[in-house]
């Protein structure tokens, strides 16, 4: 069973997590198997690569994170601190910080590149989903209590709280321009919210 995917940037190669408790990261496009990265304890449930490729960070169940270096797949560093599963990963534009949401605990900010804690974003009842600006200038949260709340990274402050979901976030995506951003609920809706004003453009329910 595969939890998730990532991407290098420049399409060279694919990093997929799963059940095993393993990583693995395949070249393309020939689908040949590079690594195989091994140290979680439990299913790895989130990923993410750094713009520039050189390393690949990844969630688990276990609540850690890891961050490993691509090209010799090996681990470079092991985050801790979440006291639930890590649902979500998110990386700045510049690759200057990693965020990691957990369904029971905060949203940490790390600087990856030394393993170290940045800071916490207190979220309600955990993060559910992350998406990051395209200029890196805001995080959103998709959270278990139905918000959508957008941090400014830097000042470790909240900016706007956007609310009408009525179950978990656990999808988020942001436009090219960072203009909307769209998120994704049990509720059964997709809510498309206009990011300077915290206004809601759109409204989608999908079919059960």
């Amino acid at each position: 069973e595969v939890n998730a995917l990532a991407v290098a940037r420049d399409g060279t190669w694919l990093a997929s997590g799963g059940i095993d408790e393993t990583v693995r990261i395949w070249d393309l496009p020939d689908g040949r198997e590079r690594a195989v990265l091994t140290g979680h304890a439990e299913p790895v449930t989130a990923l993410v690569a750094a713009p520039d490729g050189r390393w690949l960070a990844s969630g688990s169940f276990d609540e850690t994170v890891c961050i490993w270096d691509t090209a010799a797949g090996q681990k470079q560093a092991t985050l801790t601190g979440h006291s639930g599963g890590v649902a979500a990963l998110a990386v700045a534009p510049d690759g200057s910080w990693l965020a990691s949401a957990g369904y029971a605990g905060t949203v940490y900010i790390w600087d990856a590149e030394l393993g170290r804690k940045r800071a916490e974003l207190p979220t309600r009842l955990g993060g559910w989903s992350l998406a990051v600006a395209p200029d890196g200038r805001w995080l959103a949260t998709g959270g278990g209590d139905g918000s959508v709340r957008m941090w400014d990274v830097t000042a470790q402050q909240e900016q706007a709280v956007f609310t009408g979901h009525t179950g978990p976030v656990r999808a988020l995506a942001v436009a090219p321009e960072g203009r909307w951003l769209a998120s994704g609920s049990d509720d059964g809706t997709i809510r498309v919210w206009d990011v300077a004003s915290a206004r809601i453009l759109a409204l989608m329910r999908v079919d059960s």
